[in-house]
């Protein structure tokens, strides 16, 4: 889609977050940066930026990021993961309290996604709300099958900034290493 196009907002939004899913922070943040100066009002990109930005460890400018998306597109199909992805970036700055709704929010929203699941299950553990994160981590291995573990976690976050203490809290709530 690059080649037929470079100025398509999604693919330059697509192509800048597989950048960032492999470990490749500087430069897919500054691809998401192309997007946005393409398209200001790009909630999508905007929350692609905010994921990236948290991914590479500067969690205050990925709240910002992931706000401005959510406030620009309050009520489209994205929304879950917009309410997900800050919630995550509040999560990383240790910002639980805050974090808690949105995160509640999204799970709530989008059950099918277990990454949704597994964020709240981490802010459970950081604000101590055993019952809540036993029912999680309950409710995650009836519709899974998997034993959910902070090793199982460990292996898909380990080259991302926010990785300790989103297994911080993983541990925090009971989940076996």
């Amino acid at each position: 889609a690059l080649h037929l196009d470079p100025q398509e907002p999604w693919a330059r939004a697509v192509y800048g977050f597989n950048l960032s899913s492999s470990g490749r922070h500087e430069q897919a943040v500054d691809e998401l940066r192309r997007v946005i100066a393409m398209q200001p009002s790009f909630a999508l990109g905007r929350m692609l930026l905010g994921w990236s930005l948290l991914r590479k460890g500067d969690f205050s400018e990925a709240i910002l990021e992931t706000e401005k998306a959510l406030l620009l597109s309050p009520g489209d199909r994205f929304t879950a993961v917009y309410q997900h992805t800050h919630g995550l970036a509040l999560l990383a700055a240790h910002r639980f309290n805050e974090a808690l709704p949105f995160l509640r929010a999204a799970a709530a929203t989008f059950v099918e996604y277990m990454g949704h699941v597994n964020g709240l299950i981490s802010c459970c553990g950081h604000l101590g709300l055993e019952d809540e994160a036993r029912e999680l981590i309950d409710f995650r291995k009836a519709r899974t099958g998997i034993n959910f573990t902070v090793s199982y976690a460990r292996a898909r976050l380990g080259s991302f900034a926010h990785c300790e203490v989103f297994l911080d809290g993983l541990a925090k709530a009971g989940l076996p290493e």
